[in-house]
């Protein structure tokens, strides 16, 4: 604040309580120095110090009310502030100070509140506070509210139009809005059955196998679906059709698939047309089970006895389509003859062994005895057949297996069966008839003993030729399980 100079002393004022201004002029004084004066030191001015000042004072509360009642609050607030300043002790002028700060706030925030409330668009509001801001304003000010308030009545009107248009559509998307959604709901809900039944026997199909299993796989997917539907029927009789109709057209080419889409039928209308169409199913897979029986027989003369098993267990796996009595006679047959060819096919490594056995103890029996000293003698081994002449026996080697004729030396005499080892020279062929009708053998001749030999088979040598008889009796057994034909 600037310090004010007393007009009395020339000396500043200190303390703003010590301040005082004359009411005429407005000069400052100390308020000592203004009574001591006895009123003011100014030239020309007359204020006098005592009466002078309390009519003043009076006067001041006359204006300063008169202006509150003209809603004139800053100026009575200048006013007020004005004689506050020489004279702070005056309760009325306080009082009706504090009324115009009042009045004039309430009117602030009322004109404030309106300006607010029209920015926001808020017309009705901004027009009831502009209304009620009337009551403190001058006739200024009012001429401004009252301008704001023209305005007011013309927007309002325009923005409850805009209101009630707004509304309507509002009111008018809601119910399209909830018209939409039951429509939905009844289109998507109550007419879903109706809706998908028309949309499986729109695309429904005969042209083709594929299409008519797709057609079939749609029903039965929308009758499962559906159980206690009002279409559930009409389904299932689409399924019969389609069914029956499918499993006629692919009954030569696959009747398997026909079976499954016979199993489909729960009923038609002609009883006798299921029942023809059962019974040609039926007789292409009774052709077809004969055809891998056929097949197995074939392989198991071949000695192919895995792959006859495998035909067996197709046999097998084609007569599961068939369930109860259909084909029991062909089911214990092919089971019967598929424990036979598991036998043959154990006994098949089995022959295999003995054959390797047989043929390793060949080669010993080759390699032991006085033949292996003279390279123009052999060993034959063999079971004797029969006496072709005196002292000359045909015999069937071994291993391998081929007919051939030996003159016996040694003057022993030898039964049809035995097993025999001769140390022989090859003499060249033999007629195996005395009349000439019969066939040329190779012809051997038993070769003599060296000096000292022992007539008899070394130990060794004799063992090993019982266990070739052993092994060759456990072939032939063999053989005789491998040569059986199925019963078929």
């Amino acid at each position: 604040m600037q310090k004010e100079v007393c007009s009395y002393c020339q000396t500043p004022v200190k303390n703003e309580d010590e301040l005082f201004f004359c009411p005429s002029c407005n000069s400052p004084y100390h308020k000592e120095c203004w009574f001591e004066n006895g009123g003011c030191a100014v030239y020309g001015c007359n204020q006098k110090s005592v009466n002078s000042y309390e009519i003043n004072l009076r006067d001041t509360l006359v204006n300063a009310e008169y202006l509150i009642n003209q809603n004139k609050y800053t100026e009575a607030l200048a006013l007020a502030r004005k004689y506050l300043r020489t004279d702070d002790n005056s309760t009325e002028l306080k009082v009706l100070y504090n009324k115009a700060v009042t009045l004039i706030n309430n009117k602030h925030k009322l004109l404030e509140g309106g300006d607010n409330a029209y920015l926001e668009k808020d017309f009705s509001s901004a027009e009831v506070f502009y209304k009620n801001a009337l009551q403190y304003c001058d006739e200024d000010e009012k001429n401004i509210v009252n301008t704001k308030l023209e305005i007011l009545g013309r927007k309002i009107p325009e923005q409850k139009r805009s209101a009630l248009v707004r509304k309507s559509v509002i009111t008018f998307l809601v119910f399209l809005i909830i018209g939409v959604c039951g429509f939905a709901f009844y289109y998507f809900y109550y007419l879903e059955e109706d809706r998908e039944f028309a949309e499986i026997e729109k695309s429904e199909s005969y042209n083709d196998i594929r299409s008519m299993e797709l057609s079939i796989e749609r029903y039965e997917k929308f009758a499962n679906r559906f159980k206690e539907g009002h279409l559930n029927e009409k389904a299932l009789d689409k399924i019969n059709l389609i069914s029956y109709s499918l499993a006629n057209k692919i009954l030569d080419t696959d009747w398997r698939n026909a079976l499954k889409y016979y199993n489909k039928i729960n009923h038609v209308k002609d009883s006798k047309s299921l029942d023809d169409l059962y019974k040609a199913i039926y007789e292409n897979a009774e052709s077809e089970l004969g055809g891998m029986i056929v097949i197995s027989k074939k392989m198991n003369s071949l000695g192919k006895f895995t792959e006859a098993k495998d035909e067996l267990e197709n046999a097998l796996k084609l007569i599961d389509y068939f369930p109860g009595e259909t084909f029991m006679k062909e089911f214990n047959l092919v089971k019967d003859n598929i424990g036979i060819l598991n036998k043959k096919i154990s006994l098949q490594i089995k022959v295999k062994n003995i054959d390797k056995e047989i043929d390793e103890t060949i080669d010993k029996l080759k390699y032991s005895g006085s033949a292996l000293n003279n390279k123009n003698q052999t060993d034959i081994f063999g079971i004797i057949n029969e006496m072709i002449k005196p002292d000359v026996y045909s015999l069937k080697t071994i291993n391998p297996e081929k007919i051939v004729a030996v003159k016996i030396t040694d003057g022993k005499k030898y039964r049809q069966g035995e097993l025999v080892n001769f140390t022989c020279t090859d003499k060249g062929y033999i007629n195996s008839q005395d009349d000439g009708d019969g066939f040329s053998v190779p012809y051997y001749e038993q070769a003599a003993k060296e000096p000292g030999s022992d007539s008899s088979f070394p130990s060794d040598k004799e063992t090993m030729l019982q266990r070739l008889k052993y092994l060759k009796s456990q072939k032939e057994k063999a053989d005789s399980v491998l040569n059986l034909k199925l019963r078929l």
